[in-house]
């Protein structure tokens, strides 16, 4: 009997270890709560990530979002670059303060070598409401865009979420 328990413990044991985890990466919520708690809700991450540009008080953003940074609307003061380590991998979250003066032209290029610059295996910015991701090598440039459909472009409403499990990645932008 405590050999076949053992044998089952240790199955779960890998099981949960191989268990995937959802990241939620969003960008220019401008203070839209309601929706942003509908699709926290929705999707029930397991880390959130906030690229800037969310007009909320600084309580509100450390209430639901493990890491974030400022965008050119935020009033509150954070580090506007920053690298830490998520279910095994690295990431490097950047500021559109930090690239506000690049030219749409210019972005890939210099969102390329930064991201190569980092090391990191993910670079987060948003630097406008078009959303895109891209996997160049290694690494994986992902810009969220905004959930809400901007009045002054074709963009609509849209997030990433990242899907981790052990070694295995899966990024995928959604449309809301």
């Amino acid at each position: 009997m405590f050999h076949y328990f053992h044998k089952y413990l240790k199955l779960f044991s890998i099981i949960k270890i191989m268990e995937t985890k959802k990241i939620l990466i969003v960008a220019r919520t401008y203070s839209n709560r309601k929706l942003l708690e509908e699709i926290i809700k929705k999707e029930s991450p397991n880390f959130l990530i906030h690229a800037g540009n969310h007009e909320e008080e600084i309580g509100y953003m450390e209430k639901y979002f493990n890491q974030f940074v400022n965008g050119e609307n935020d009033n509150f003061d954070t580090d506007l670059s920053k690298i830490f380590n998520v279910f095994n991998f690295s990431f490097h979250l950047e500021s559109n303060l930090n690239l506000i003066k690049i030219t749409r032209s210019n972005i890939e290029k210099y969102t390329s070598d930064l991201a190569i610059k980092s090391g990191s295996k993910f670079f987060i910015f948003s630097n406008s409401d078009e959303p895109s991701v891209k996997n160049e090598g290694t690494i994986f440039i992902l810009n969220p865009g905004s959930i809400v459909k901007s009045v002054w472009n074709k963009f609509i409403g849209s997030y990433i979420l990242v899907f981790i499990n052990g070694e295995s990645i899966s990024v995928f932008l959604k449309n809301i």
